[in-house]
């Protein structure tokens, strides 16, 4: 194996590696004021997963299948008769 890969491959593996130090070593960002917390609901093996049928709230939900997860924020409108 040439000299180059050998210091191409050592590198590599010191910059992956201060990469990941970095990231644990940095502080996290406190969530914007006024932010309420999320409450989400989680899943877990072997848990029945409720079926709805007509009108009926179900209190402990399942996440079967989550998509793109953001939170956009929407300006409020102005109410009333026009």
């Amino acid at each position: 194996m040439p000299v180059w890969a050998i210091v191409l491959l050592v590198s590599l593996a010191v910059s992956v590696t201060m990469a990941g130090i970095m990231f644990l070593l940095m502080p996290k960002a406190p969530p914007p004021p006024g932010t309420p917390p999320l409450a989400l609901p989680s899943t877990e093996i072997g848990k029945t997963v409720p079926v709805l049928f007509g009108s009926r709230v179900i209190t402990n939900p399942s996440i079967v299948w989550w998509g793109d997860f953001a939170i956009i924020k929407v300006p409020a409108q102005a109410g009333g008769k026009k």
